[in-house]
């Protein structure tokens, strides 16, 4: 009878102390129920203190399906484009905004015998077809100085075509290029 009222005694502690820290404790009776992120960002992490992969806003709907102490296992109800889904991870690619629905992706560069090149693709998502498509390269060094620019005229670009590049860099060694952006700068 003593370790019961021992144990009443921490629970409704505990309880009163996370409701003094202005928390709501999220019952037994809350599991399979709809609930909002409460902070202005909330992390999503794969497990209790692990690694976060992702990042909820405020006001998102979340449905509680399991708890682990001070931990709620939610899912993410909404919709999203059915082009942006893949069942396979290695299709995935780190790509970057060029601007006017115009990504790049797998830009390196090499030192030939013809000069220094860069190299890469560039993929139209604007929806739109381009004859031609006109962008600058611009590499920096590692105080993030502008070393040179190159344009990187593409042909024949139909919306949802990923097409190579190759440009020259006259003026630049590859071992100085520490980063670059690629922008779009006009097209018909």
């Amino acid at each position: 009878m003593k370790r019961f009222t021992l144990c009443l005694i921490i629970c409704l502690t505990v309880i009163l102390l996370l409701n003094a820290t202005g928390r709501d404790v999220v019952s037994v009776d809350k599991l399979a129920q709809y609930l909002y992120v409460r902070d202005k960002i909330g992390d999503l992490r794969e497990t209790p203190n692990g690694q976060k992969i992702n990042q909820l806003l405020q006001k998102t709907k979340v449905k509680v399906v399991e708890e682990k102490g001070d931990w709620a296992k939610v899912t993410v109800e909404g919709w999203i484009k059915v082009k942006s889904l893949t069942d396979d991870l290695s299709s995935i690619v780190d790509k970057k905004f060029a601007g006017n629905g115009f990504y790049y992706k797998n830009v390196s560069f090499k030192s030939s015998m013809i000069g220094n090149q860069a190299l890469g693709e560039v993929i139209n998502e604007s929806g739109k077809d381009y004859q031609l498509a006109n962008f600058i390269l611009s590499v920096y060094d590692s105080n993030e100085q502008l070393l040179e620019a190159a344009y990187i005229p593409i042909s024949n670009i139909p919306s949802g075509v990923t097409k190579s590049f190759t440009t020259f860099l006259l003026n630049t060694s590859v071992g100085e290029i520490v980063s670059h952006k690629i922008q779009f700068e006009n097209g018909f």
